[in-house]
């Protein structure tokens, strides 16, 4: 068994920080693969990132599927709750931190263009959402209740720290975002986050 994926990239980010919680870095090994050089993802025919090759050759994705396999699978059910509210906290976090990475990943591409190509409507309008829902996160607290990290909350981990690496201008401020901002904080310090760390530039 292993996942394949970039070391950058924020989706396969948050798959490793679930493995490292979940204590299975040994067994399930990261391998880096670089699709720009066309290396074999036939596995998967989205050729998408991350992607969990089991024993048996099968593939399990995309993110949010791999952080419920793994949890179901290897982890005994510890990081998303079998039912009842906890549980659709969770998703519904993991669903904004998803739509985080996409809005950000837009705003990025613009802002790599030369600068009388972008096109600063789209910039705007994912930033906007990117805002949007940071402030749904400082508003209702549930999602970051749990004493121990569940799936929803190493997604929206995982998406902070994406903000915080490639636009950190749009990343949660202790002025305008406290609770989110304090949570961070605290989330950053585990061991989960800091072995799953992108390499210098």
């Amino acid at each position: 068994m292993r996942l394949l994926g970039t070391p950058t990239s924020p989706y396969v980010r948050k798959v490793r920080m679930v493995i490292h919680e979940l204590g299975l870095a040994e067994r399930i090994p990261f391998e880096v693969i670089s699709l720009a050089e066309n290396q074999d993802l036939s596995a998967n025919p989205l050729r998408k990132v991350p992607t969990l090759l089991l024993d048996d050759g099968a593939a399990i994705f995309d993110s949010p599927v791999i952080m419920e396999w793994l949890d179901a699978e290897l982890g005994g059910g510890r990081l998303l709750a079998a039912g009842g509210p906890a549980r659709w906290t969770a998703l519904v976090a993991n669903a904004m931190a998803d739509g985080i990475l996409e809005a950000g990943g837009l705003v990025r591409i613009e802002r790599l263009r030369p600068e009388a190509e972008r096109a600063e409507p789209v910039i705007r309008r994912q930033s906007a959402k990117i805002e949007a829902v940071l402030q749904r996160l400082e508003s209702e607290s549930a999602w970051r209740k749990a004493a121990e990290p569940d799936l929803g909350q190493i997604a929206i981990g995982a998406a902070i720290a994406y903000l915080h690496f490639r636009l950190p201008d749009l990343a949660p401020k202790a002025a305008t975002h406290p609770g989110v901002a304090a949570w961070y904080e605290g989330f950053a310090k585990r061991a989960s986050v800091a072995a799953t760390a992108a390499p210098p530039a």
